[in-house]
């Protein structure tokens, strides 16, 4: 098994640079004097977000495969 030169695995890929740390406490102190707070949590379920979308669209189509036939009068 031969080793990719371009893989680092001593690089911590999941670490923030001071840098962005700076710029993140920065843009949270900017929020904070203009009164601009914190997104709500998401309270969307799988139901509304992945279900229900599939079952509706499902109906869709088979009512529209339905009159498509119909309408060419292979019912």
């Amino acid at each position: 098994m031969s080793k990719d030169p371009d893989f680092l695995p001593d690089v911590g890929w999941t670490e923030q640079s001071p840098e962005d740390a700076e710029a993140d406490s920065r843009a949270n102190a900017i929020e904070q004097a203009e009164g601009i707070g914190e997104e709500p949590a998401g309270s969307t379920s799988v139901l509304r977000t992945l279900v229900l979308p599939v079952l509706l669209g499902g109906i869709f189509l088979i009512v529209a495969f339905w009159a498509g036939f119909a309408w060419l009068g292979m019912l």
